[in-house]
């Protein structure tokens, strides 16, 4: 079983979203750094001078996949990526934190990896867009009908080529988001104008389409199925619903949208936000819409084991729902992220608003497991969530990473700092580890401080974000009282250890003088809530202050 996590390429968010990225000063360092003790297993992706984006990430047991882009000549390892164009291509499969291998390539145009994949058989499935002729290793690729194209190509478990397939038409025309279901592949995007595969084609009915479409195959035919009635709409994020056998694309739109017997327009001038299902052969199922007065970003969805649907982004003023009701920003000035939970068949359950008075907060990407959802943001200056603060300069964009209850309700969070710019792209979570991958510029605090003058990635397992709802990791270790009011007792079963405890921001509380194989903690002095502690050694678990 694998996970993957997508969310939009870092280029685009610079661009369209963030913007004050080019016109803030960044001159002061965090105070409060975090202890080491929380993050494991980190490996940074930089090259002297050379930005680059991890904005894709997959995992796979041990093997992780982190895919993206860069904007130079690139050493990762002792592997040398030549530099094409503006932005090129890279995947590379990580074992034990060293890269195996690095498969890159592109254009003279500025060209992206969008989606990964593993098939039955261990085989990778990455697709992406191109300009005009790219060059992969051996493979060359060139746009047919315009001068962009979309590509899909097929690697096996060592890198090597297997086979590749292209998109094609006449107009403007992005992926968004691909699924392989048995042997066939189904891709979801926008176009405008004509989209053509060998054997089919369509053309668009607005400015621009959203399309569901399965890609040819030696004995049977490919289909494209596409929805659009007036302006642009664009798809973000896509994935495929096994247990209600559908699949779910969402997205933003300008104008008016048509999906099923539903159809729905923007309530100004500025975009709005949308959520659909379609089945098995592109036909829709159903449409929602989620917007208000000033335009509204939707960054990622994901799907819990019941098939219900959670949005995050970020908006400014209101997002208004079919049912009445809405959620606010605190302020017209400032943006907020959000998290929306849609029931399998299109109804919305609950949403709320993630930010504070000013500033900015905004979501970059949702994940569920074990009963929880994962989320992670970054953040202009301090905001609360329900009664946690994350503390930030204003100077600064932080990241963080929130657990939710499927209520809605925060559980616990850690902030992700640094002295200039730190964005978390994504989380996978897993039963006993929490993988976190981003951009960041200047310094990042993780199990040290790293330091980049250039954009670079880095992607760690945060070690004290516990997934498991028991109190204890360890079993022979043992802990009481708990839930503590005063004095909480540790004893360690074999070895004398250092140990310490975290608050829920992952901040340090309290850290042993000594290795000891029994520990008193003075649980007076704190807050009530859920508390961290961790050995030396790795063990690890969660106790409640009364």
């Amino acid at each position: 079983m694998c996970d993957t996590v997508k969310v939009r390429d870092f280029c685009h968010i610079l661009d369209s979203k963030l913007m004050m990225f080019c016109i803030i000063v960044y001159l002061t360092v965090l105070s409060l750094p975090l202890d080491a003790q929380i993050f494991d297993d980190v490996y940074i992706l930089e090259s002297q001078g050379v930005s680059i984006s991890t904005s894709h990430a997959l995992r796979d047991g041990d093997v992780t996949y982190l895919y993206g882009q860069f904007f130079g000549s690139l050493d990762i390892g002792d592997f040398e990526l030549e530099h094409v164009g503006s932005a090129d291509l890279f995947l590379m499969r990580l074992v034990d934190g060293q890269p195996e291998w690095v498969f890159y390539g592109g254009s003279n145009g500025s060209d992206k990896a969008v989606d990964i994949e593993l098939d039955d058989d261990g085989n990778i499935v990455i697709g992406g867009e191109f300009w005009l002729e790219a060059q992969f290793g051996d493979l060359t690729l060139v746009t047919e009908g315009s001068t962009k194209s979309l590509f899909l190509i097929k690697l096996d478990s060592d890198g090597n080529i297997l086979s590749h397939q292209s998109i094609n038409g006449s107009g403007a025309k992005n992926m968004n988001g691909l699924a392989l279901i048995g042997d066939d592949v189904y891709v979801n995007g926008s176009f405008s104008d004509t989209l053509f595969l060998t054997a089919t084609s369509a053309v668009a009915n607005a400015d621009q389409d959203i399309y569901v479409l399965k890609l040819d195959k030696a004995d049977d035919d490919g289909w494209i199925q596409h929805y659009g009635v007036d302006g642009k709409s664009i798809s973000v994020d896509f994935s495929w619903d096994a247990v209600n056998d559908q699949f779910i694309v969402s997205g933003e739109y300008l104008g008016q949208l048509a999906v099923a017997m539903d159809t729905i327009d923007i309530n100004t001038f500025d975009q709005d936000m949308f959520v659909a299902a379609f089945d098995i052969n592109g036909e829709g199922l159903w449409l929602q819409k989620a917007g208000g007065q000033f335009e509204d970003f939707n960054e990622a969805h994901c799907l819990d084991d019941e098939g219900n649907i959670y949005l995050t982004g970020f908006f400014r003023g209101i997002i208004g729902f079919s049912d009445g009701s809405q959620i606010n920003t605190s302020g017209i000035g400032n943006v907020d992220g959000y998290i929306i939970k849609y029931s399998p068949d299109g109804e919305k359950i609950w949403a709320r608003n993630l930010g504070d008075l000013s500033n900015t907060e905004a979501g970059t990407n949702i994940s569920f497991e074990n009963g929880r959802l994962y989320w992670t943001a970054y953040h202009e200056g301090a905001f609360n969530i329900d009664g946690i603060d994350f503390f930030n300069n204003e100077s600064s964009i932080n990241g963080l990473v929130a657990v939710f209850n499927t209520d809605g309700i925060l559980e616990q969070g850690i902030p992700l700092s640094g002295n200039m710019t730190v964005i978390p792209m994504g989380i996978i979570p897993e039963e006993q580890n929490i993988f976190v991958f981003g951009d960041f510029q200047g310094k990042i605090e993780l199990d040290q401080t790293y330091t980049s003058s250039a954009f670079s990635s880095f992607h760690v397992n945060i070690i004290d974000l516990i997934s498991s709802s028991s109190d204890i990791i360890s079993q022979n270790i043992k802990v009481y009282p708990n839930p503590v009011s005063h004095t909480l007792q540790i004893e360690l079963d074999q070895q004398a250890d250092h140990l310490a405890i975290f608050n829920q921001q992952g901040i340090s509380m309290y850290q042993s003088p000594e290795d000891r194989l029994s520990h008193s903690i003075d649980f007076s002095r704190f807050e009530s809530g859920i508390y961290f502690w961790r050995t030396a050694s790795g063990a690890r678990g969660k106790v409640i202050k009364k």
